[in-house]
């Protein structure tokens, strides 16, 4: 069994390397969600409400589309990234990018 002190300092860097990579995760799904949200703010004082119509529209498609054509291909990189060893991530990588 570890010592206090030796959980302690485990803790702390473990709590450290999760404050950072929550700051990380934060940072890169708030900015975009952010500038998502001030863009529709200037999207409907600038387009009149038809065209903004069609650009939900559109939008919506191009998201339906993206789940429906590349999604499998994010879902097995993930599954099989970590799986395979570094030495073999190279042929993982080439056959995503064929895929794609």
């Amino acid at each position: 069994m570890l010592s206090d002190s030796t959980q302690n300092k485990t803790f702390n860097q473990d709590s450290g390397t999760l404050l950072r990579h929550s700051f990380i995760y934060l940072f890169a799904r708030g900015v975009p969600g952010v500038i998502n949200f001030l863009a529709i703010a200037v999207y409907t004082r600038l387009l009149p409400p038809e065209e903004y119509g069609q650009y939900a529209l559109i939008i919506a498609w191009v998201g339906l589309g993206n789940a429906v054509l590349f999604q499998w291909l994010r879902l097995g990189l993930l599954r099989f990234c970590h799986a395979i060893k570094k030495e073999n991530r190279s042929i993982l990588l080439a056959t995503v990018l064929a895929s794609f």
